[in-house]
């Protein structure tokens, strides 16, 4: 079986932003692990979530934001970043990760009540746009029914973010 990078038009790439290189290194990674606002828009759709660091260990790291309060990986905040209490940063969400909510879902799992405000059916995916105190998530899903106004649980693990 051929992996994904090998599928990839190069096992490698720069980014640049009006002349600057923003970041080297594979489509995969780049992608997953954005260290920039840019960089995260620019590879494709992305929920920029503004959150504060409450508290850090080597472990994991508790954020606060419009969504509520979770707890995410340390691994995953950018090494750029210096996430002593208090921070500002932000939350990259892909909306392929933002899924509606059901059960229990995993431990990490970061639940927010929306209202969709548009669901556009697109063959084997449907993409819900929706409002959380402010913020303006979306998600693209499969097999997940709601409507416009209606109001519905939506769940990520953080260990996506």
């Amino acid at each position: 079986m051929t992996s994904p990078e090998a599928l990839a038009m190069s096992d490698r790439i720069a980014v640049l932003d009006q002349g600057d290189i923003v970041d080297v290194g594979t489509p995969t990674g780049l992608y997953s692990a954005p260290r920039t606002a840019f960089l995260a828009t620019f590879l494709g759709q992305a929920n920029l979530l503004p959150v504060t660091i409450d508290t850090r260990t080597e472990d994991d790291c508790t954020a606060s934001s419009a969504w509520g309060r979770f707890t995410l990986p340390s691994a995953r905040l950018s090494p750029e970043l210096n996430a002593a209490p208090g921070t500002a940063a932000l939350a990259v969400i892909r909306p392929e990760h933002l899924t509606v909510a059901e059960g229990e879902g995993p431990p990490s799992a970061i639940r927010i009540a929306v209202t969709v405000t548009q669901a556009l059916y697109n063959g084997s995916e449907t993409i819900y746009s929706a409002t959380c105190n402010g913020e303006r998530p979306r998600t693209d899903a499969t097999r997940q029914p709601a409507g416009a106004g209606d109001l519905c649980g939506w769940g990520i693990d953080a260990a996506e973010c």
